[in-house]
């Protein structure tokens, strides 16, 4: 049960992340040969049969036939449910009211006989998730569809989960501000409105009773006749028969048409139009198109009293139910974010979060936890959020466990985070950018960058001239990110949130599709200059991130003080009340609402000062990175692909540096000494770019930390400064390489030619054989356990023994797969990998 919550958390862990790139990581758009596939095989099979669209599941090859009905999965859980009634009748009651709802709606229906011979069937678990914070619906039941028997597939595992049809989220919300008249709309009961294929209909039975005293005396069996929630592929079939619906109004409405092919998030319609009789007639298109497909759409809310008007006059079904957030306040959602229509303004509901955090515990999970409720996808409140991240990545460096405590120096910082949390209600923003009027004259992004050695982000804005000379801004978005693990300079960190800002302002730029002037500043004036340069020029690192180029033009790029630059705050983290005032965040430098020759300008520097300027500013930074960033190999080992060459080449490079320096020169071909040096100091070179900190570690307090991957195997240095392993044959008379092997790395080129050049030595022999001479071989040492092998047993029986086991090498001709595996002391060391 343990391994089940873990894997649940790191995936609600990898989520949180994947969310935070929206906006600015690339979206393949491609479908592959096997999307194409499954979208013509729906496309083939969709019907449309007394008003309602039919779609059959989409089926992996041959999973149907030998589908397990998992009816002893599902009975004991239904069993277990029952119980659940028994102590609490208002549970069931409501559970009840549900399912009957069901069946009269034809959602479900009795199955007279469940045992239908020679036809695929499937028996769903159920259970109910009851939402507090709901007025209406408050209990939904979820279906289990991915329960299974030990060994056998799910229906999950059976079905294809189907292409990824929504719209990005962040460009809906981008777009959803762009419209003096905004509004929503909801699919009632969306999924559920598609049927479900005969042929389809006996995989989704499940088990129900109106007596659970004696449920097994009373069971019934049920199905489906819609497509259900909890089945892996329903996303893709409601996108898909929405989409297909929609083609047939390209012509009859074409401008509604294009609002719903982009603007349809599951079951949410988001629109908008510059008036309200444009947004009354697209409403009314919208509910002709949804109502023939027979999707009843609901909850319409829009920041329009006269649109709102208009609705209630001609039988619009408006939201009457939702959650009171305060006086004559009601809490609408858009895509997650709170709008009160009313002021037309994004907000923050924390009315859940601050309950889940009054019964939280100061663990790694719930840390991770509450960052996971905190939806801000615009970045509106990044500068606060950003705290919470640099906690996440110092929980990450300790290792803690999920379950442990986590030490004073996180948890305090975490309490004020929480406690800062009440007043995050007071934070709002304008929904609409103000951008669309007659008397705009020019509409320009301005986008800001910043780094601290804790985080990195751009902010951008929007800055609008009218034809009174008036200018006004307007936030639009955020993006930030802790620093990386690894140690990067300043300026380096800079650069990196630069290429965040270019990336982040081509994003909205094209979202809004419009031809905006865009700004770039940054306070940093290496960056500048980076940015003016020919990426030849520079190192690697930075000739990498000078791609900013191809994004922007280099003359867009403005300095400005680190005082003046909104991005400071972003990437140093400030409180929720000093958030809320901030002037600067939400509108930027008060220069940007001057005219141009007021903005910030840098002086321009001959090539001389400038080579000083970039002198001194890294004159601190310079040394460390020739030592710790820059070191560079003796020859690029991705270049070998022999083990043999690559120790020839080293021993003749090394005999040129040594016939520069002596009179007396070596002449001939290398002898065993050279190549044994070059192999001495590719060991070396593969250990410090691996275990670089154990080494430092070994050399300063001879021990590694324990935080150390290899801390068990009781690694130490040689007299040669080579790392090895300890282990309990020391006081055997076995040679040093085998008592104390060489320690190297799994995804090594090295290693890998190391082990194939044993096997191309020795004419391609089998399996077996390589790994015996791998581990006889005198010529290297690779964790070598040689002469072991016919010693296993009579070790492993001695309790004095080592317990060492050799597993064979793996070799897949095929793929040419070859790797080999040792079992040290109960922990695994991968040799190779290739």
């Amino acid at each position: 049960m343990k391994v089940v919550v873990e894997e649940d958390i790191s995936k609600q862990f990898e989520a949180f992340w994947q969310l935070e790139n929206l906006g600015i990581e690339r979206v393949n758009e491609n479908l592959n040969c096997k999307d194409n596939k499954i979208l013509q095989e729906f496309e083939e099979n969709i019907q449309f049969r007394d008003g309602r669209y039919v779609v059959k599941l989409p089926w992996k090859d041959n999973l149907k036939e030998s589908l397990d009905n998992n009816y002893e999965i599902a009975h004991e859980r239904f069993s277990k449910l029952c119980h659940k009634f028994k102590s609490d009748q208002s549970l069931y009651t409501e559970y009840k009211n549900v399912v009957d709802s069901y069946v009269e709606q034809n959602i479900v229906e009795r199955v007279p006989n469940s045992n239908v011979v020679g036809d695929a069937e499937f028996y769903l678990p159920h259970r109910a998730v009851i939402r507090h914070d709901r007025v209406s619906s408050k209990l939904r039941i979820v279906f289990d569809a991915s329960s299974h028997k030990r060994g056998k597939f799910s229906l999950n595992d059976s079905l294809h989960i189907g292409l990824n049809l929504y719209p990005v989220l962040f460009e809906l919300l981008l777009s959803f501000r762009k419209h003096p008249i905004a509004f929503t709309v909801d699919i009632k009961q969306a999924i559920l409105n598609v049927e479900l294929d005969d042929s389809d209909k006996n995989v989704t039975k499940f088990f129900w009773t109106d007596n659970p005293e004696s449920f097994s005396e009373s069971l019934e069996v049920l199905r489906f006749n819609r497509v259900l929630f909890g089945i892996n592929s329903s996303p893709f079939l409601l996108t898909a028969t929405i989409k297909y619906h929609l083609k047939k109004y390209s012509s009859l409405f074409p401008q509604t048409h294009e609002l719903l092919n982009k603007f349809v998030y599951v079951d949410d319609v988001l629109g908008g139009q510059s008036t309200v009789a444009s947004a009354y007639t697209t409403s009314v298109e919208c509910v002709q198109i949804f109502s023939e497909a027979n999707m009843p759409l609901h909850k319409w809310a829009t920041n329009s009293a006269e649109l709102r008007e208009l609705w209630e006059k001609n039988g619009f079904s408006m939201e009457t139910s939702s959650n009171s957030i305060g006086q004559n306040m009601i809490n609408y959602k858009v895509l997650g974010i709170s709008w009160d229509t009313d002021r037309d303004v994004f907000y923050f509901d924390i009315e859940n979060l601050l309950s889940f955090i009054s019964k939280g515990t100061d663990t790694k999970r719930f840390l991770l936890q509450v960052a996971d409720r905190i939806f801000d996808r615009l970045g509106l409140i990044a500068p606060y959020v950003i705290r919470l991240k640099v906690l996440i990545q110092n929980v990450w460096e300790m290792g803690l466990f999920w379950v442990q405590e986590m030490p004073q120096i996180v948890k305090k910082p975490f309490k004020e985070w929480c406690h800062e949390l009440k007043d995050l209600h007071l934070v709002s923003i304008p929904r609409f950018y103000d951008f669309s009027d007659s008397n705009v004259v020019d509409v320009q992004l301005h986008s800001f960058s910043d780094s601290s050695k804790k985080a990195y982000g751009t902010v951008i804005y929007f800055r609008v001239v009218r034809t009174d000379e008036t200018i006004s801004t307007s936030f639009v978005t955020s993006k930030s990110r802790v620093a990386p693990l690894k140690t990067l300079s300043l300026p380096r960190l800079e650069l990196m949130g630069a290429l965040l800002s270019a990336r982040l302002c081509d994003k909205v730029s094209k979202t809004l599709k419009s031809e905006k002037s865009c700004f770039f500043h940054t306070d940093s004036s290496i960056v500048y200059h980076w940015i003016q340069g020919e990426p030849f020029r520079f190192k690697l690192f930075v000739k990498n991130r000078i791609k900013i180029q191809k994004l922007t033009e280099p003359s867009k790029w403005h300095h400005c003080p680190g005082k003046e630059n909104p991005a400071d705050i972003l990437s140093r983290g400030i409180s929720v009340r000093e958030l809320k005032d901030s002037e600067l965040w939400w509108h930027g430098p008060p220069w940007l609402k001057q005219t141009e020759q007021f903005w910030p300008k840098i002086e321009k520097q001959n090539v001389s000062s400038l080579n000083l300027e970039l002198k001194s500013k890294f004159r601190d930074i310079s040394q460390n990175e020739v030592i710790l960033e820059n070191r560079e190999k003796l020859l690029n080992i991705d270049k070998f692909r022999s083990y043999l060459k690559l120790l020839r080449v080293t021993a003749f490079v090394f005999r040129y540096i040594y016939n520069t320096r002596n009179t007396l020169k070596k002449r001939g071909a290398v002898d065993t000494e050279e190549l044994k040096k070059s192999e001495e100091y590719w060991f070396k070179e593969i250990q410090k770019e691996t275990y670089g900190s154990e080494i430092i570690d070994l050399e300063k307090t001879q021990k590694v930390s324990d935080c150390s991957k290899i801390r068990s195997l009781v690694p130490y240095l040689d007299d040669r400064q080579i790392l090895r392993i300890k282990g309990r044959l020391d006081e055997s008379e076995l040679s040093l390489d085998e008592k104390q092997p060489i320690l190297l790395p799994q995804n090594s080129k090295f290693t890998e030619m190391l082990i194939l050049r044993e096997h191309t030595k020795n004419f391609h022999s089998g399996v077996t054989t390589t790994l015996i001479l791998l581990m006889n071989s005198e010529e290297f040492m690779v964790g070598s356990c040689g002469k072991y092998r016919n010693r296993c047993s009579h070790l492993a029986s001695t309790p004095e023994g080592a317990a060492l086991h050799h597993n064979d090498i793996t070799f897949n001709k095929p793929s040419g797969t070859l790797f080999c595996l040792f079992l040290y002391k109960e922990v695994v060391i991968r040799f190779g990998s290739i």
